[in-house]
């Protein structure tokens, strides 16, 4: 993966929230992404297709709901980027919200195995 590629997509707000999110939960549907960032379904979806075409995350079906979690294959130095950045962002009023949103939803769907 270039370095270049691979910083555009963490550039963008809300792909960062969501990169962040997964760095915390390991696994999420968009539906529980959707709820944390507290934004349009469509929206999400479009800046997950980029972080999953970029290879930062995979998606797997479970029934109805598709799953997102960091790409297993990501190159090391990617990895140490987001768990950095996750330390970084942990008391940022953004992340924090997304946080208390996701942790006050209800009915969310039920996590992947492994996860």
């Amino acid at each position: 993966m270039k370095a270049e590629a691979f910083h555009q997509l963490l550039s963008d707000p809300i792909r960062l929230r969501a990169l962040m999110l997964l760095a915390t939960h390991r696994s999420l549907c968009v539906c529980e992404i959707q709820e944390a960032i507290d934004v349009a379904q469509p929206k999400i979806s479009r800046h997950l297709r980029r972080l999953r075409e970029g290879g930062v995350i995979v998606g797997e079906r479970k029934a109805q709901w598709v799953h997102y979690r960091l790409a297993d294959e990501l190159p090391e130095w990617c990895q140490a980027v987001i768990d950095h950045t996750h330390q970084a962002v942990k008391g940022d009023p953004a992340f924090v919200e997304d946080e208390q949103r996701l942790k006050a939803m209800g009915g969310r769907p039920a996590p992947m195995c492994g996860s």
